[in-house]
């Protein structure tokens, strides 16, 4: 294969012989994919700023084919900064082209741009903030906040009037870790923005100045964010009725986050609301209530548990086990092939029995949990699908 034997790869590593590493990284035809793959990896190993440029101009031509992520994670990796703009051109472009909706790529693309530290390779994320593809604007600022640099405030204060809200997000948490006072009054303007993520994220920033906030409303926030639960206590229906919002809301994680301060705050409002959200659909969200509220341990937050369990636990051994109640479990087990079910009425745990059947539905991962001891579990299969089982104790 004359200069693109693995021996002579090896060779010109060797002698940091950049130029005709990036000769044979080039080279053309699906049968020196391999070769290009060793090219590549010596190139990385070398740390040579000049192998970057080269390395992603391939990654941005072939995708995530055998240069893929590995390589940005290789160079992620070896490498402290990235010093040419023309590289950080491409990186933009690569991250644009892919559409990122992998977060672990994301991640070590995010990574990359971290690594710009040079005020000339900085200036392709400068001329980003104006990119028509909000990800790629939300990408700049995240970046510009990393840097921690007062230099770049006046272009993030620009960011913060963007019409992408993620934008505006991330640019006010930039402006908060770089903590320059002129972004103080065009923050307080987005107290006032109509997405309601915006105006929590500029109250916290502005707490970050020491600026004080205006009203209770205000400071519910500001102490929820910093776990504030002592002052909280002081708030009564204000933070009450705040959480009793946020545990509507359409995201999870904001659900499962005002559960937790529900449980940390406590009382019996917040018993009422944490009852409500036993009804939620999702499995993580009544698995957060139960715990909020054994963790609460009075009388009324107990009692609501023991009311929970007597309804799932028994009537549906294991409901409670994936937060799901006995129609939502019995849907996926007729959808299984499952057509008869036979159980003891004292049974605490059946999951090893309807294993099977959950895998079948399309549950890949089950959230199979403690199997009680003295318990006898019999199953029937007929053509591979679960068509009874009985449990009992031994």
């Amino acid at each position: 294969m004359g200069l693109f034997g693995p021996h002579k790869i090896e060779k010109l590593k060797r002698k940091r012989n950049i130029e005709k590493l990036i000769k044979t990284l080039f080279s053309e035809g699906s049968g020196y994919n391999k070769i290009r793959k060793e090219a590549a990896n010596a190139l990385i190993e070398i740390k040579d700023q000049r192998a970057i440029l080269p390395i992603l101009l391939e990654i941005k031509k072939e995708g995530t084919t055998y240069l893929n992520r590995y390589h940005l994670d290789q160079i992620l990796e070896n490498y402290d900064e990235i010093k040419d703009p023309e590289a950080v051109t491409i990186l933009i472009d690569i991250i644009r082209e892919l559409n990122i909706n992998d977060w672990r790529q994301e991640k070590e693309l995010l990574g990359l741009l971290y690594k710009i530290k040079d005020d000339d390779a900085l200036k392709p994320i400068i001329q980003a903030l104006d990119d028509e593809n909000a990800y790629i604007r939300t990408t700049a600022v995240k970046v510009l906040g990393d840097i921690r640099s007062n230099k770049y405030v006046i272009p993030l204060i620009k960011s913060l009037n963007d019409k992408n809200s993620k934008v505006r997000i991330n640019a006010i948490k930039a402006l908060g870790i770089i903590k320059d006072n002129r972004a103080i009054d065009p923050m307080k303007k987005l107290k006032n923005d109509k997405v309601p993520n915006v105006r929590i994220e500029a109250l916290i920033a502005l707490d970050i100045f020491g600026i004080e906030p205006n009203n209770n409303a205000e400071k519910v926030i500001v102490y929820l964010r910093n776990q504030e639960w002592d002052n909280l206590k002081n708030f009564g229906s204000v933070v009450i009725d705040y959480l009793g919002k946020a545990i509507k809301s359409s995201k999870i994680n904001e659900r499962i986050n005002a559960i937790k301060a529900l449980g940390k705050i406590g009382g019996d409002e917040a018993v009422h609301l944490l009852a409500i959200s036993l009804k939620d659909k999702d499995a993580n969200v009544k698995k957060s209530v139960i715990h909020a509220l054994n963790k609460m341990g009075t009388p009324k937050a107990l009692e609501v548990v023991a009311k929970y369990k007597k309804k799932f636990v028994e009537g549906n051994p294991w409901g409670i086990r994936l937060g799901m109640g006995y129609d939502e479990v019995n849907e996926i087990l007729i959808k299984a092939g499952i057509y008869r079910i036979s159980c003891g009425t004292d049974i605490t745990d059946a999951f090893s029995a309807a294993e099977q059947a959950f895998r079948t539905a399309g549950y890949d991962n089950p959230l199979w949990e403690n199997r009680y001891k003295g318990i006898t579990i019999s199953t029937t299969f007929n053509n591979g699908k679960l068509i009874e089982f009985s449990s009992h104790k031994k």
